[in-house]
């Protein structure tokens, strides 16, 4: 911003109108301030109107009056355009007009404008001409093809055109202007709470930010709401909450005022239930250890493999994380936290590598399932929920809240994959969250409730998906911003303003180990034995990354990773269905019932030898589920991408496509494989 501020210093004032381009929020007000300063004596008029608030019609007498208003009469008796007459030129004699969001205005109106500002009014006194500013959001080259912004405006001399430069480009400037705004007075609640210093990861965290959609205004806004947010005399990374803001125009029906709901959230059924889950998950696991080789055992680990995990998958997609709302693993570390715990921020390699770290502990989970053949041996089981508990428990009793949730746990990761598409959803009215709150207790937490255990604020979309359906928000928000809502599914795919990279790389190295899972079942491509599954899924592994990594410059030839995100939870939906077939498989007597047609019927004459396996006809079913919603994603992104950046080659979403159709058509051949 040095060379900004350098540049306004030698603008010199006159009549010739200043044009002021920048994306949004990056400054552009801010800046013709500075000029104003540098322009004019302290004591001259400064005066800005945001064109865009203007209703059809209003320009007119505000800007420039009412006919037959007396030119001397006071700028301030009553609102411009109104029972004085005057307007807002009469106002700014000898000063500074500005007009934000000046191609508001009719081209028409731009141009009288120009004709008053640009000649000496012979009705004001010498000297009091008013110097324009115009500022716009778009670009002025663009602006005039559409008959938005008048010519004149467009090719000022570069002595009169000022480009405020987007936060994103200016990194430099990011740590200082949030050390200037935490060192403002009255940034809290309490107006006489002592600043608040920036930690090294929230540093960190503000260098890498792309603040696209409102630049200084949103880092403005996040460092406001970071202090209120955080407790302690420092704000940390999990306390910046960047990024779109819910939008209230989409189409959601709000469901959490009936009464069961209501029970849910508020009410004793919803505290019930997790250590119910909890106790039914420990002697699940406790009659594993204990009756390894016997009937009892036997039959837990049927109902772990054979239930759990098949409903799991189904409920992820239908009704996104409800199951981390009662997840028996996270409870036990919400009990260790309470008898124990150090309270320690997240550490920095968790928010840094989350999406690595998941990734890495999924393909673990999958390795030690094949290798140790969990289903079939519930001593195996046992183990694998006990360290699977183990976990939570020992973070639970380290860190603050609920890390293991929040960064790490692979089953959270797969989760907050299909939560992106499913339909239920939590989150905050903006209206109500900018009007009427003051201390963000849904984020926060208040002396009755706890805090979002996963360090999230209901009112930012794009980490949305990390929401754990947990409802302390909803018993925390003393304003009933934060309620829980029913939506199109798969919608936010293509729809919502940002989508989280983080779980790109998980995304694409699942889609592709999601394959080695269902051949695995089915011992093709040498995937029957451990050797064989741990080179299919390192190869697999390997063709995902490359695959994270390749979609930005396959489909825009660069690096704007948000298109890649959208196209990467695309893939992931795709990934359901041989992930629904690998767990039909383990349901005990699925594989043994098919359709026959009956003794005697019209249907026996013809097809004498019918046998249709039920398995089959069902893994077959979920793998077209999940192609059909794949690729109504990937049409729907299309389109919003060539609107927003043209129509890019058509060979990349070929490529695409052919990549998709090689997916379903493999995984519906394992489907037809025998087992050898």
């Amino acid at each position: 911003m040095q060379e900004v501020q350098a540049r306004i210093r030698v603008m010199k004032r006159g009549q010739s109108p200043i044009l002021i381009s920048g994306e949004p929020g990056c400054g552009k007000l801010a800046a013709a301030m500075w000029l104003h300063r540098a322009c004019h004596d302290k004591d001259a008029p400064f005066l800005a109107i945001d064109c865009s608030t203007l209703a059809l019609g209003e320009a007119q007498a505000v800007v420039f009056g009412t006919e037959g208003a007396p030119a001397e009469r006071p700028a301030r008796r009553r609102p411009l355009g109104r029972a004085d007459g005057r307007g807002a030129l009469d106002v700014a004699c000898g000063g500074m007009l500005v007009l934000e969001h000046v191609d508001a205005l009719d081209v028409s109106f731009q141009e009288a404008l120009l004709r008053r500002v640009g000649l000496t009014d012979p009705t004001l006194p010498a000297g009091s001409q008013v110097q324009l500013v115009a500022t716009t959001n778009g670009n002025p080259g663009e602006l005039v093809a559409g008959e938005r912004l008048h010519p004149v405006l467009a090719q000022l001399p570069a002595a009169n055109v000022l480009e405020m430069p987007p936060l994103r480009n200016r990194r430099e400037d990011v740590i200082p202007l949030a050390r200037y705004l935490l060192s403002l007075p009255g940034r809290t609640a309490d107006a006489h709470a002592k600043a608040k210093g920036l930690t090294a990861s929230a540093e960190t965290a503000l260098k890498t930010l792309q603040f696209r959609h409102h630049n200084a205004a949103e880092l403005k806004d996040a460092i406001e709401l970071a202090a209120v947010v955080a407790d302690g005399p420092e704000i940390g990374a999990e306390h910046l909450f960047t990024g779109p803001k819910c939008d209230e125009r989409r189409a959601e029906y709000e469901f959490g005022d009936s009464l069961l709901i209501r029970a849910l959230v508020t009410g004793r059924a919803g505290r019930i239930v997790p250590p119910l889950v909890l106790a039914v998950f420990a002697a699940l696991a406790v009659v594993c250890l204990v009756d390894r080789g016997g009937t009892a055992g036997q039959i837990a680990n049927s109902l772990g493999w054979g239930l759990w995990w098949p409903s799991l998958v189904v409920l992820l997609l239908v009704v996104g994380r409800v199951w981390c709302a009662v997840c028996p693993f996270s409870q036990a570390g919400r009990f260790a936290s309470r008898a124990f715990s150090l309270g320690r921020k997240p550490a920095a390699w968790m928010k840094k590598h989350t999406g690595l770290a998941m990734t890495v502990l999924f393909l673990a989970i999958i390795w030690s399932e094949r290798f140790f053949r969990m289903p079939e041996t519930p001593v195996a089981t046992g183990v694998f929920l006990l360290v699977l508990t183990s976990c939570p428990v020992v973070l639970g009793m380290i860190y603050e809240r609920e890390v293991w949730c929040r960064y790490l746990c692979p089953l959270g990761a797969i989760s907050a994959g299909y939560a992106v598409a499913s339909p239920v959803v939590v989150h905050a009215n903006q209206t109500v969250c900018s009007s009427q709150c003051t201390t963000h207790d849904c984020s926060k937490g208040s002396a009755q409730e706890p805090g979002c255990p996963v360090f999230l604020h209901p009112l930012y979309v794009r980490d949305a998906h990390f929401c754990k359906l947990c409802f302390s928000c909803l018993r925390n928000c003393r304003h009933h911003s934060a309620k829980l809502y029913l939506r199109m599914p798969v919608l936010d795919i293509w729809k919502r303003a940002e989508l989280s990279a983080t779980l790109v790389p998980f995304s694409t190295v699942t889609f592709c180990v999601a394959l080695i899972m269902l051949a695995s079942q089915k011992d093709a491509w040498g995937t029957g034995s451990a050797a064989g599954f741990s080179l299919a899924v390192a190869l697999a592994v390997a063709a995902g990354t490359g695959l994270g990594a390749l979609l930005p410059r396959l489909l825009c030839g660069g690096e704007d990773r948000a298109p890649a995100a959208r196209v990467a939870f695309a893939l992931f939906i795709a990934a359901w269905g041989p992930l629904m077939a690998f767990h039909l498989d383990n349901i005990p007597g699925l594989d043994a019932l098919g359709i026959h047609a009956a003794t005697g019927s019209v249907l026996a004459q013809r097809f004498p030898t019918l046998d249709v396996p039920l398995l089959g006809m069902m893994q077959m079913a979920v793998i077209v589920l999940a192609a059909a919603c794949a690729l109504l994603s990937l049409l729907r992104i299309r389109q919003h991408l060539d609107g927003a950046i043209g129509r890019p080659a058509a060979w990349r979403w070929a490529t695409l496509g052919v990549l998709c159709a090689a997916y379903v058509g493999l995984a519906g051949v394992l489907v037809l494989v025998r087992p050898a």
